[in-house]
């Protein structure tokens, strides 16, 4: 790890981080980091003392190693959890079991890091729990305003997904918005969620996507991000300009939200595909359902999240978890998208394990018109 990030400390803001680590040298060095980078934090080398300020102290955002003596990084997790605190928690470790990666994410883990790591790779995951903590009432009219002058100048940019032989099969609609408003959609996105907007986003989307099909090949599936939240809504699926294209989308849900009310998605998604949707269960390895959603949501493909495709070739926890995940989809008669693939080392691996189809700046990056992909 590289003591200088070369990052903006102002992108930290003073934001309060509990590091947890029993190795005196490893809190040292990412302490010294995250000061840096303008960080609050207060190390702690006994998860049992971590565990008590963890309770006292309200922190925007923990990180922890799993591997700790009396008390492990899952462990802390679950007893924060237990005593009602949501603070995002991120954990670090050496050789993590599929169990462990299972057990963190059922317990709400915001991500789960692969050491060794880049700090470029924690500064960023850091930088999104932070964005996910801030949930205050003040300011709640002057971050609305953001939204909307975002919303209001907001355009789309396709991305295309490729078969094993590098043609586009289907392309993906990913939304934009200026800088001046928020650093990138998924700030934007986080916003939403904490001034209960996130239909408003939606709406966004799909109002935009009719227009757009024209700059697609004739017949092109088309992936649509959805929330879960907004699949909820009684009204979603009276939208009849996004509707009436239904044969050619993919409504992509993420696997990072929550699903609360399981049994009232399954109904939404039969719903869905009764009216010609398609649905694609997106970021399948990183997020708080598990396998139980991919096991229990009747799903007609499945996106692997793109930190396990991050570098798969070197790391072999990342290659063992994204193969059983692929087997598990094969069992389910579902095709499988790698996400995030930049390298042809990267492209090499994910095929020798099985996934149909790979999708990733390797290819093509988003733009507007839709580019071409390269193999």
């Amino acid at each position: 790890m590289q003591l200088d990030s070369g990052r903006d400390r102002s992108l930290a803001n003073g934001r309060k981080v509990l590091l947890v680590d029993d190795e005196a040298i490893v809190l040292r060095a990412l302490t010294r980091m995250l000061e840096h980078d303008g960080y609050q934090v207060e190390g702690e080398s006994d998860p049992l003392q971590a565990l008590r300020r963890a309770r006292e102290t309200e922190f925007d955002a923990i990180i922890t190693d799993l591997g700790m003596p009396v008390l492990g990084g899952l462990e802390l997790l679950e007893e924060i959890r237990c005593h009602g605190t949501t603070t995002p928690v991120i954990i670090l470790s050496g050789s993590p079991h599929v169990s462990d990666v299972s057990r963190a994410i059922a317990l709400g883990a915001f991500r789960f890091i692969t050491k060794p790591f880049e700090y470029a790779e924690l500064s960023e995951v850091l930088r999104c729990a932070c964005a996910a903590s801030m949930a205050k009432p003040d300011g709640a009219a002057d971050r609305s305003m953001h939204i909307d002058a975002a919303l209001d100048a907001a355009w789309l940019e396709f991305q295309p997904l490729v078969d094993r032989t590098g043609q586009a099969f289907a392309w993906e609609a990913l939304l934009r918005v200026p800088d001046d408003e928020f650093s990138g959609p998924q700030d934007l996105i986080e916003a939403a969620e904490r001034a209960g907007r996130v239909n408003d986003v939606g709406k966004t989307v799909r109002s935009k996507i009719p227009g757009s099909l024209s700059t697609l090949p004739p017949g092109a599936p088309v992936c649509v991000n959805v929330h879960p939240g907004e699949v909820m809504d009684p009204n979603w699926l009276e939208d009849g300009a996004f509707a009436k294209h239904s044969h050619r989308i993919i409504l992509e849900l993420t696997e990072r939200a929550r699903y609360d009310n399981l049994n009232g998605l399954k109904a939404r998604i039969a719903l869905m595909k009764e009216r010609g949707f398609r649905i694609a269960l997106d970021d399948l390895g990183a997020g708080y359902a598990g396998l139980g959603a991919l096991s229990q949501l009747s799903v007609d493909m499945v996106k692997l999240d793109g930190e396990l495709t991050r570098r798969i070739d070197e790391h072999d926890t990342r290659r063992r978890l994204a193969a059983s995940l692929i087997d598990l989809s094969r069992d389910l008669r579902l095709p499988v998208v790698a996400e995030g693939v930049e390298s042809e080392a990267e492209r090499d691996t994910m095929l020798e394990l099985g996934v149909q189809y790979l999708q990733g700046y390797l290819f093509a990056k988003p733009g507007r018109p839709p580019p071409d992909p390269k193999w």
